[in-house]
């Protein structure tokens, strides 16, 4: 069918007609426009000032600002967990019926716009987003409660995460963690200005650090080592998906969760379901560090296999836990380290050096992998290369570092500034703000308008199919090749920060992770919506310009 708006405000329509969809109180397919009725059905509807339809239902705004539906509203809506709301949104709590005339829908809202972004992190299927104003926000699958709304409703647009209280909002944050997946359970961290960790979401193994294996809806603060206080002075979390290391101000390390392989690095394989320190081989702490970085451990077999990289102040490197025959850790050995080991040059005979950033990607027998961003501007990389995701086009595996190739494969990539691993993918910005991908790309979530996996790295585009130069940062999460066991679960997708302070997204998207109010795989990043009005059932997407109706 087909919907037309006039300058006077009327609405006119035609075609197929057997849910109701033309407003005209019938089922009778029209062949010629004819003009929608009003709610009574004796006059029409007047002074609408924007109007979208779906497949089967439309929706409408008058200049009062009140929204009117009609049409198909029967069926079932995931992002209430399976109970049927119906997509027009009448705020019903039965299964819904079909609309032949416009009906007013009820309860609706503005939230805030999600703009001025400062930091983003994604997790296996969900997102969080921390603002300039500290509140965060996240969006996508939350089974486990990982939105930290207090609900496991997933959220196809952001919904601002609740204080501990659950009737404020968590404030004051200064960096966020988002981790895990839907077969083991997904969680979410923030840090906030006073150096308290807040977790929220799956506590399997432990890993919210709060003395148990219990879960959280809403945010709940990580206990200290005695499990009597909080854990303070921390700037920066890093979450695996089992485990959990966060980084003090005084550059120690502490680690509680998972620790089979010896990945929270306190010279044991004992689960810690509150923190430790991270310790040298010699029982001291294992200090100077200014960052970490942890594996994306996810998968069926993740629970052995994640492990870790510390970037310390003299610009050295260093690893620990989980160690394939692929070299996740960079020793030019496969055996796990419960201590941390410091990483070797490409000769084996010496050590990396002169280092300013670190990230590592999903953890795996055969796939894991781990870069690190020097001085010059140059990215190594080491571990699993079976997609490509070494950058250095070949699929061979590497135990020591080696160098990413540039776009021809004949030199190394350079005039790099930032870093971001993803699930068998890299992510790579460069001083002009160019954005550069490689590795793994079965459902587009490089960017760069094919499905075809990059040994090489390849520029990304633009919803028009051109390079992109304004990113900031990217955060990039999950896991589907085709044909792999269904254990490890995953859907790659990419989000990335502009330096205007909005948001991309691209990739696979089945529980609404790009953040666009769909489930539509995207191979090229498209933006992440702002402004939502909220009807009880179906949701609707706004500018600061005035309403536009998005019908899903």
């Amino acid at each position: 069918h087909s919907s037309a708006l006039k300058s006077d405000g009327s609405l006119w329509s035609w075609g197929i007609n057997a849910n109701g969809q033309l407003g005209d109180n019938t089922t009778t397919q029209q062949n010629i426009p004819i003009q929608v009725k009003d709610q009574m059905g004796s006059g029409y509807l007047l002074n609408i000032k924007t109007m979208d339809c779906g497949n089967l239902f439309c929706l409408a705004v008058d200049n009062d600002g009140l929204v009117f539906g009609w049409g198909q509203n029967s069926s079932v809506n995931p992002t209430y967990g399976g109970t049927a709301i119906g997509q027009a949104g009448y705020g019903e709590n039965v299964q819904p019926a079909n609309r032949l005339l416009p009906t007013k829908i009820l309860a609706a809202f503005t939230a805030n716009s999600l703009t001025d972004i400062k930091d983003i992190a994604a997790g296996d299927r969900h997102v969080l987003v921390l603002k300039n104003d500290g509140t965060v926000w996240a969006w996508g699958a939350n089974g486990n409660g990982q939105l930290g709304d207090g609900t496991t409703q997933q959220r196809y647009l952001p919904t601002q995460v609740k204080d501990q209280s659950g009737s404020g909002f968590l404030s004051n944050i200064v960096s966020i963690e988002a981790a895990g997946d839907n077969v083991y359970g997904s969680d979410s961290f923030a840090v906030d200005q006073d150096g308290t960790v807040w977790a929220w979401g799956s506590g399997i193994s432990g890993k919210l650090g709060i003395g148990g294996n219990g879960s959280s809806l809403l945010p709940v603060k990580v206990k200290d080592s005695s499990g009597t206080g909080v854990l303070s002075n921390i700037k920066k979390v890093t979450a695996a998906g089992s485990y959990t290391l966060a980084l003090a101000n005084d550059g120690t390390i502490w680690s509680w969760g998972y620790n089979i392989s010896g990945q929270l690095g306190d010279g044991t394989t004992l689960l810690r379901n509150l923190p430790v320190k991270v310790k040298n081989s010699d029982g001291t702490n294992f200090s100077n560090v200014s960052d970490i970085s942890s594996s994306k451990a996810s998968i069926t077999t993740s629970w052995s296999s994640g492990w870790n990289l510390a970037l310390k102040n003299d610009g050295t490197v260093w690893s620990w836990g989980y160690n394939s025959g692929q070299g996740n850790l960079g020793d030019g050995t496969s055996t796990a380290k419960s201590f941390p080991v410091q990483v070797r040059d490409s000769s084996g005979t010496g050590f990396l050096s002169d280092i300013k950033g670190i990230t590592n990607s999903v953890s795996g027998s055969q796939y894991g992998s781990s870069y690190a961003l020097a001085n010059d501007g140059t990215i190594w990389a080491w571990g699993g290369n079976l997609y490509g995701q070494l950058g250095d086009g070949t699929v061979a595996a590497k135990t020591l570092p080696i160098k990413v190739k540039d776009s021809t494969g004949t030199g190394s990539l350079s005039n790099i500034k930032s870093i971001s691993g993803g699930y068998y993918s890299m992510f790579a910005t460069d001083n002009d703000n160019k954005l550069w991908a490689w590795g793994s790309n079965a459902y587009g979530q490089l960017g760069d308008n094919t499905g075809v996996q990059r040994n090489l790295p390849v520029r990304v585009k633009d919803k028009n199919n051109q390079d992109i130069n304004d990113i900031k940062m990217v955060s990039a999460d999950g896991y589907v090749p085709t044909g792999q066991n269904q254990d490890w679960n995953h859907e790659p997708y990419s989000i990335l920060l502009k330096n205007d302070g909005t948001l991309l997204s691209a990739g696979f998207n089945s529980s609404g992770q790009l953040g666009d109010n769909s489930t539509i795989n995207k191979t090229l990043p498209s933006q992440v919506l702002s402004s939502v009005y909220y009807t009880g059932g179906h949701v609707l997407s706004g500018s600061a310009s005035g309403y536009v109706v998005d019908m899903g």
